[in-house]
C-alpha cells in the first residue's frame, strides 16, 4: 500500500511539474511521505546522500530518526499535506501544513489530546537524485499558542 501511495504521489508530480522536474522533487516528496507521513526512518537510506545535511535545530540526517520517532509520538496521526511545489535547478522549494493530535508526551508536556495544524516551508537541494541539504521554517509561535503552551495575545493577533 505504502509502494502504492508513493507511486501515485511521484505520478501526481510527474503530471504536475514535467519530467525532469518531478524527478528532482522525487527524493523530497520521499522525505515528506516515507520518511514523516509514514515514519520510515530506514528510507533516508535511500534518498539522501551520506553527508547530507539537514537545517532543523542543527541536526544531521543521521539524527532524523530520532526526530521523527519524537514527533511521531507525541503526534501519531502526524501528517504533512503538500500545498505547492517548486522546482528550479537542484533546489526544491514546498509549502506545507502538517496537522496532528497530541496524543502522547511531546516537549516534556503531557498529552493534551489537542489538534494542531501548522504551516512549513522547506527548501533542499537535491544532486545525483539525492537530498543533499534541507531547510525548513514553520509556525512553532502558532503550533505553541495551538497547544496552549502560550498564552494567548490579549485583544487578538
Amino acid at each position: 500500500m505504502r509502494q502504492l501511495f508513493a507511486a501515485c504521489v511521484f505520478l501526481f508530480a510527474t503530471l504536475s511539474f514535467g519530467q525532469q522536474s518531478s524527478e528532482t522533487a522525487r527524493p523530497v516528496v520521499r522525505f515528506i511521505e516515507e520518511v514523516w507521513n509514514q515514519g520510515d526512518t530506514a528510507a533516508l537510506q535511500q534518498i539522501s546522500a551520506p553527508d547530507a545535511k539537514f537545517h532543523y535545530r542543527d541536526i544531521t540526517f543521521t539524527d532524523v530518526d530520532a526526530v521523527v520517532k519524537r514527533w511521531r509520538t507525541g503526534f501519531p496521526d502526524f501528517h504533512f499535506t503538500i500545498e505547492d511545489t517548486i522546482v528550479e535547478g537542484d533546489k526544491v522549494a514546498m509549502r506545507m501544513i502538517f496537522t496532528g493530535t497530541q496524543q502522547g508526551v511531546f516537549w516534556g508536556n503531557p498529552p493534551s489530546g489537542k489538534k494542531i495544524s501548522v504551516t512549513q516551508i522547506g527548501v533542499c537541494t537535491v544532486s545525483g537524485g539525492k537530498l543533499k541539504e534541507c531547510w525548513e521554517d514553520w509556525d512553532e509561535y502558532g503550533m505553541r499558542m495551538q497547544l496552549g503552551l502560550l498564552p494567548q495575545p490579549a485583544g487578538g493577533l
